[in-house]
């Protein structure tokens, strides 16, 4: 279970720092730049199956308030939904 609290920590995190910085990233550019990092690190410390749930949650957070259209689960165009896949 910690392990678990421990990559929803990473990910908050990662997600606070990209909202912080989100006024010098161009609308809809590198949605996922910090939740790799932090994606990484929760496997490290966590093992797989905390990697995985931060790996989910980051996708959904990201998906939610950093692609366009914001604040929706919509996917605008191709290369959004490229971008969720990979």
């Amino acid at each position: 279970m910690s392990a678990f609290l421990f990559a929803l920590a990473c990910v908050l995190a990662a997600t606070l720092i990209r909202l912080i910085l989100d006024p010098f990233f161009p609308e809809g550019r590198d949605p996922f730049s910090l939740n790799f990092r932090a994606v990484l690190f929760a496997t490290l410390v966590g093992g797989v199956q905390a990697g995985a749930f931060a790996l989910a949650a980051s996708t959904v957070i990201a998906w939610w308030l950093f692609l366009p259209v914001r604040h929706s689960f919509v996917i605008a165009s191709a290369i959004d939904a490229a971008g969720l896949v990979v």
